[in-house]
């Protein structure tokens, strides 16, 4: 910041008039690491020459400008008049990188195609904390959203995003986001008991994307299963399939009537593929209609293929076996989380 200021000031001066007070402008401001600013010292009484120093990160020249340094810290710069070093002021001066803007770290979450992540920014250096999202590459790495929200593209890849300040547009980050062909899915149970979900987008990749979205945003967290059926319509086949996914059952009983209800706030359309309902598969659940599906998702503890062509499966049980067996009406996820 560069701040010129004209009146009486720097080394010279005349001798007109006796100094009696001195001021100093401005009195306290900030400077970022290299910049400078013009100090102006405003005498009272008269003008008589001064002299500039300075403690701290930073530098001040004859005439008052000061330099920061490159530490962090505060520069107290002191102008005094030369015949009488006791008459003088200061100004206070706050040195500091500025503004910064860092993108945050995924942490261990995986990004898939068409899969959603929320990006947040950490702003400092002013008291506007929000950013500008942007993809320097256009759609075709990806888009996001103003809230942070980034999609990622179809393809796998090394993709860019940068945040922006909005308080100094000068200061950015760029932050590279890796989307992985494939994920799979580690559900944490109460009691211990885990089990992992290995996924096909290559059969499914909308059902993927939106189970990985909904993994990676902490939505199943806390959800109970809700159902569990011990016998198919043929009443030939116990133990045919666990249910959860419903976000109603973090706050309502399973006994209340809108449980199995409940959902993200959107559905996706349905995928056609080959993939059936064998022992160990992941499919989604829907309601009447056939692009219906949001959240819910069932596990098949036995074949059961009269499902076949009427849901969608996108994965199957790949480690847990054990615990997917084992899994009841009333068993809560303590935490799913994306893997390679």
């Amino acid at each position: 910041m560069l701040i010129v200021l004209c009146g009486c000031g720097g080394n010279g001066g005349s001798g007109l008039g006796t100094t009696t007070a001195l001021s100093v402008t401005p009195a306290a401001t900030s400077v970022e690491f290299g910049r400078t600013v013009q100090l102006l010292a405003v005498p009272t009484g008269g003008l008589e020459p001064v002299q500039w120093s300075v403690t701290g990160p930073g530098t001040v020249s004859t005439s008052g400008l000061f330099t920061a340094g490159s530490a962090t810290g505060t520069a107290t710069v002191r102008v005094a008049v030369v015949r009488n070093p006791s008459i003088f002021a200061t100004s206070i001066i706050s040195v500091g990188p500025g503004v910064t803007v860092d993108v945050n770290s995924l942490g261990s979450k995986v990004v898939v195609p068409r899969s959603r992540i929320r990006l947040t920014a950490t702003v400092a250096g002013t008291s506007n904390l929000n950013v500008t999202w942007s993809v320097p590459g256009g759609s075709a790495s990806g888009t996001i959203a103003s809230d942070g929200t980034y999609t990622a593209p179809n393809a796998a890849g090394t993709y860019l995003v940068t945040a922006r300040s909005q308080a100094d547009p000068t200061k950015t980050d760029d932050f590279s986001i890796t989307v992985a062909a494939n994920a799979s899915v580690r559900f944490n149970m109460t009691g211990g008991a885990t089990f992992t979900l290995a996924l096909r987008p290559d059969k499914a990749p909308g059902h993927v994307a939106n189970f990985v979205s909904l993994v990676n945003e902490g939505f199943y967290d806390g959800i109970v299963f809700h159902r569990r059926e011990d016998l198919s319509p043929s009443n030939s086949i116990p133990d045919f399939i666990v249910q959860g996914g419903d976000p109603l059952t973090k706050t309502l009983p399973l006994t209340d009537p809108s449980i199995g209800t409940g959902g993200p706030g959107y559905t996706i359309p349905f995928e056609t593929n080959d993939l059936v309902h064998d022992q160990y598969a992941l499919a989604m659940a829907r309601s009447s209609g056939m692009d219906t599906a949001g959240s819910q998702f069932y596990l098949c503890q036995n074949a059961v293929h009269f499902l076949d062509g009427n849901y969608v499966v996108f994965g199957s049980v790949s480690a847990g076996t054990a615990a997917v067996d084992n899994l009841r009406r009333g068993d809560v996820i303590t935490s799913a989380v994306t893997q390679p």
